[in-house]
């Protein structure tokens, strides 16, 4: 809980300009204003600091522009962006650990990871996290082939095969809610996009 309120911290002193900044590099977003720093950690804050000198953050390698890791093997992405600028009031005590999500999730919940980037707040998911405000929200879409089938609700895919990323919350989510939908599972979101584009999936 006490990391959780220093990230927490470090997050609500990004001022609006600078999330701007960061995603600007991603998407294209409007400007914001900007807000005076509130970064002031508590005592206790800074002597749990002081006991922990490094904080290892599980990043997934293969979710751009989120996060993701490059030709050469190194940490992008928008999320990479937002502990950049944590670490500028951290003292760069942040280090990125890339990885399959399903990895990176099981070492977070059994103390291996300290803190993860990219993961949904979910009710079940309380017993083993303690969750920042989102630093930036996306927008679930669905995606077909070019020149197929113009897909706008989860409904719309019964009958039909959908590629996903395995361990994401959305396979179960088909599964219970839409059991005509035929689910695939892909081990990279790349992977999955692949599939639909070669016409595995729908």
């Amino acid at each position: 809980p006490i990391l959780r309120d220093i990230l927490q911290k470090a997050l609500n002193d990004i001022a609006e300009t600078e999330k701007m900044n960061i995603l600007a590099n991603w998407v294209q977003a409007e400007q914001g204003t900007s807000a005076a720093s509130s970064f002031v950690l508590t005592s206790e804050e800074q002597k749990w600091l002081s006991q922990h000198p490094l904080i290892r953050v599980g990043m997934m390698d293969s979710w751009p522009p989120m996060d993701y890791v490059d030709a050469r093997g190194e940490p992008m992405g928008i999320g990479v962006n937002f502990i950049d600028a944590i670490n500028i009031r951290l003292n760069d005590i942040l280090e990125i650990v890339p990885g399959p999500w399903s990895q990176i999730y099981g070492d977070v919940k059994s103390g291996q990871l300290d803190a993860l980037t990219g993961i949904t707040p979910l009710p079940e998911r309380e017993q083993y996290f303690n969750f920042t405000k989102p630093y930036v929200t996306i927008a679930h879409a669905i995606f077909g082939g070019l020149g197929g089938t113009y897909f706008s609700t989860l409904a719309d895919l019964e009958g039909k095969t959908v590629a996903l990323e395995k361990g994401f919350f959305i396979v179960d989510v088909i599964h219970s809610r839409y059991p005509e939908i035929e689910v695939k599972e892909y081990s990279s979101t790349e992977n999955a996009l692949a599939g639909v584009s070669k016409g595995d999936a729908d």
